[in-house]
């Protein structure tokens, strides 16, 4: 064989690895691009086991990859279209101010962060059906105009700015915390004595023991909307604020850990129960200065929706 003919056979073997080269990192990237937003929907859908590791997320991810890598090989034209249609289908979203690609990146965000960091979920376990006090606390817990004009103003003074995104909800639930929390001074009842402050007595002082701060907590999240429980664990009672899905949750975390409380959280691990019904349910406590501390006691004993 002529060195002419060698040089020739060289440069078309170089030219089709090289081809075959580029259809691998075009093929990789279209699959990441459909994998990722199917991904999140599934996220979204699939229960969300309370394990330490996460690991079915990843293997979720790899056999969703994996499927439309070889969908992708053997019918390049058909996920072309899938891969065209979502991109339109989240421009539309964008544009119409429905599910889009700020959305998409949100859930990731979340998931991933979730994946990565101590979010410490506690199912519920069997408690009482009689809840200690009932009456009082119902009666404590109701909101006044005094109350809702508390509650207001708490929103005012905090993260008023991250309120223009997608969970202000929340976000004013945190800024009340925050103003509640930094300022509460915890102080005993009365010798022998159960006294539970209604909350527009407690917004005047700030001041009272673990009932009286739970049902101002719960009467000013209730003002603004939330969803709100009491919790009876052993010697103690605290207030939990409950979130739509998992991927809210996810992504509300993410802001409690790198933009709300970024200063006081550090590593510290986020605290929440999941009920019987996968309702996720925050700690509002006071046993830290961000949402989400650690519980004093696990054990509960009963539960009070409100």
């Amino acid at each position: 064989m002529s060195p002419k003919v060698k040089q020739k056979e060289r440069k078309t073997w170089f030219k089709k690895e090289q081809h075959e080269w580029w259809d691998w990192l075009t093929t990789a990237l279209i699959t990441t691009i459909i994998t990722l937003p199917v991904f999140i929907i599934l996220h979204r859908i699939l229960p969300f086991p309370t394990w330490s590791f996460h690991f079915e997320r990843i293997l979720l991810f790899l056999a969703l990859f994996s499927l439309f890598f070889y969908i992708f090989l053997k019918i390049k034209y058909f996920l072309w279209i899938i891969t065209i249609s979502l991109i339109a289908l989240l421009t539309i979203g964008s544009l119409t101010h429905h599910y889009g690609f700020k959305d998409i990146f949100e859930d990731y965000r979340g998931l991933i962060s979730n994946l990565s960091n101590q979010e410490k979920s506690i199912h519920d376990i069997a408690v009482q059906q009689t809840f200690p006090h009932r009456s009082e606390f119902i009666a404590a817990t109701k909101f006044t105009p005094e109350v809702k004009s508390f509650a207001n103003q708490c929103t005012q003074n905090h993260f008023k700015k991250e309120q223009k995104g997608g969970y202000r909800r929340y976000i004013q639930c945190f800024a009340i915390f925050k103003e509640i929390n930094d300022q509460w001074q915890y102080v005993n009842d009365p010798q022998g004595q159960e006294y539970i402050a209604p909350a527009n007595e407690s917004i005047k002082t700030l001041a009272g023991d673990c009932d009286d701060y739970t049902a101002l907590m719960a009467a000013c999240l209730k003002a603004i909307g939330a969803q709100v429980r009491i919790v009876r664990a052993t010697n103690h009672i605290y207030p939990e604020l409950r979130f739509e899905n998992r991927a809210d949750f996810d992504n509300v975390c993410y802001l409690i850990r790198y933009t709300l409380f970024k200063d006081v959280i550090g590593e510290k691990t986020i605290y929440y129960h999941v009920d019987n019904n996968d309702n996720i349910w925050l700690n509002m406590d006071y046993t830290e200065p961000f949402p989400g501390g650690y519980f004093l006691s696990e054990e509960m004993e009963a539960t009070m929706e409100l």
